[in-house]
């Protein structure tokens, strides 16, 4: 009964959830972790209970054998079929938690291959009640993914350290091999045209996945890690990305990764909750993803349980998020409507298969990117300026100097990244449809381009996060007549959270939290005092409420030609609409 009880992504709720993403712009939802016959949340904090997924429990054969639950089956046919009525397209990923034991052998062992290649024809080829067609056949998959997070470089690190250049060659080509193979069923004997990746190239090399029809990867800031064995308890660094626009893992180090000449996706990105200053991340992400022009991006993860919670289950999950959520329509505008534009400068650097295992058998390490390959020629954080790519078949040399003030303007002059003031940087996107504002307040009035002035009052850390987006694209009222979306929110946690912090040695603060100490429902967001100034000679606001229609009037001063909106906490929102109206 319990197992019943937590199993089920009944029709109604597949609905609704196909709803509130396509509400939120969201086009394409990863299908991640579904080969599996309990997901135990193994990368979780053992808060929730066990779910059922798309593999019956194992039985007799050892773990390459399988069989496919009808009934959960069924479960995810409907939803992608609400997905596909609403217009959202799916990224089917292959191999994530079946056969665990044997990664790093997908590539390489024959069992595993034929193992891979079963599953594939068994679910890429049940047809799909709730649309009449089979995921092969169904322009509703966008792209597939073949592996998750696997590599023999990285699952075989030890062995490969002690072998020769001779052998890392050998593994290369035969992860070209696997992927020519698995090509050869899915586009050949299955006839399904979606693109197919390998894995990410933060696992691997780009000479590996060389046959891939795109390149893909994977990033978080600040990502979690079990502070005990019991994997009860996780810690996480408590560090506004604001403040390190040069550090791994962040917009720059992504873009380093990308490949000249190929599609390129990042399949996961988060800044995971608890962090207090978690809003920012998909903001930046969307910003800096349509400024180095990348193909998709998607968050990982909305949710990891068919649920609806009213707060933060799992440090991963958006789902409750409000102060994530809130911010996505102007994540839409950014990259979906194209309202940063790509860079119009590019870096390139050259490489070769030759050129990487030299690297490799030196240093051991793993993923390529721009500043290895230029050997530091091109820094860490000239992503903020420019478009990177790798070039893998060229020579191409470049170098790249970063600004000594500390202020990285994107050349289109749309997206700002200032750390001038120390420990109190602050991220802005100016463009003429979509505003945005993150990071540290230090009594500064923001100008955010147009005639956009943005004052902000205190809040708890002095920092927040503030979106306007034109509804219609019209601008902010220096055309007249226009309809605006504001979001506004401060720091944000779960209610009655509590959380331990662990001073480290370099002056880092981790902070981590234990089981009950999670806190529970309602999510909390902290409202945001601001004055917004407008090019616009008359201006109605109005705070809305959880559902977006507009409960209260918001005071509005107009003089000079330009009006300005008082946001308040009192207003207990974090959504506001503006209207604009013509001279």
């Amino acid at each position: 009964a319990r197992r019943r009880k937590f199993a089920r992504l009944e029709k109604p709720v597949a609905d609704r959830l196909a709803d509130r993403l396509a509400r939120f712009g969201i086009n394409c939802v990863r299908l991640h972790f579904l080969d599996c016959d309990v997901y135990t949340t193994a990368y979780g904090n053992k808060m929730l209970p066990p779910r059922p997924g798309l593999l019956k429990s194992k039985g007799k054969g050892g773990p390459l054998n399988f069989e496919i639950d009808l009934v959960q089956l069924d479960k995810l046919e409907y939803l992608i079929a609400a997905l596909k009525r609403r217009g959202i397209y799916v990224n089917v990923n292959l191999h994530v938690a079946r056969i665990q034991s044997h990664k790093g052998l997908t590539w390489l062992e024959r069992d595993t291959i034929e193992s891979e290649k079963r599953y594939a024809r068994e679910l890429l080829t049940h047809k799909n009640p709730y649309t009449g067609l089979s995921l092969a056949e169904d322009p509703v998959v966008a792209m597939i993914e073949l592996v998750n997070e696997d590599s023999p470089f990285t699952q075989q690190h030890k062995a490969l350290e002690a072998g020769t250049r001779g052998f890392a060659k050998v593994i290369l080509q035969r992860e070209n091999a696997f992927l020519e193979e698995m090509k050869a069923l899915i586009h050949g004997e299955l006839a399904c045209p979606a693109p197919i990746t390998g894995s990410q190239l933060c696992f691997d090399s780009p000479f590996g996945h060389e046959p891939a029809d795109y390149y893909d990867e994977h990033s978080y800031w600040c990502h979690p890690h079990a502070l005990k064995k019991d994997r009860r308890e996780w810690v996480t660094e408590n560090i506004p990305q604001v403040n390190c626009p040069t550090s791994d893992w962040n917009m720059a180090s992504i873009a380093a990764r990308r490949v000249e000449g190929r599609p390129f996706t990042v399949s996961e990105y988060n800044n995971p909750y608890p962090n207090f200053c978690g809003t920012e991340g998909q903001l930046l992400y969307h910003a800096y993803g349509a400024y180095q022009d990348w193909d998709g991006v998607y968050q990982y993860t909305y949710n990891c349980c068919p649920n609806e919670p009213d707060h933060v289950e799992y440090f991963f999950s958006m789902v409750a998020r409000t102060d994530v959520l809130a911010h996505m329509p102007a994540c839409a505008a950014l990259y979906l409507r194209g309202d940063v534009r790509p860079a119009g400068r590019a870096i390139r650097v050259g490489t070769t298969r030759d050129a990487y295992l030299t690297r490799y058998v030196k240093d051991h390490v793993v993923p390529d990117d721009v500043t290895r390959a230029s050997r530091g020629k091109v820094p860490q954080g000239a992503g903020l300026l420019a478009r990177l790519a790798l070039v893998l078949d060229g020579a191409e040399k470049a170098t790249a100097e970063l600004p000594k003030d500390n202020v990285f303007r994107s050349d289109t002059d749309e997206i700002e990244w200032n750390c001038s003031v120390p420990d109190a940087g602050f991220v802005a996107v100016r463009t003429p449809n979509t505003k945005v504002f993150t990071g540290f307040v230090r009594g500064r009035i923001f100008d955010l381009g147009g005639g956009v002035r943005l004052a902000l009052g205190k809040t708890l850390r002095d920092w927040a996060t503030v979106s306007l987006v034109s509804k219609d694209a019209t601008g902010f009222g220096e055309k007249g007549k226009a309809r605006i979306l504001v979001a506004a929110t401060g720091q944000a946690q779960n209610g009655g959270a509590k959380f331990t912090e662990h001073p480290q040695a370099d002056g880092k603060v981790f902070i981590s939290s234990r089981d009950a100490d999670w806190g529970s429902g309602p999510f909390e967001v902290e409202g945001v005092p601001a004055t917004l100034t407008l090019p616009a000679a008359k201006a109605r606001a109005w705070a809305l409420d959880e559902h977006g229609n507009r409960k209260a009037e918001v005071p509005v001063s107009a003089a000079d030609g330009v009006s300005s909106v008082k946001l308040d906490p009192s207003f207990k929102t974090v959504w506001y609409e503006i209207e604009t109206e013509a001279k």
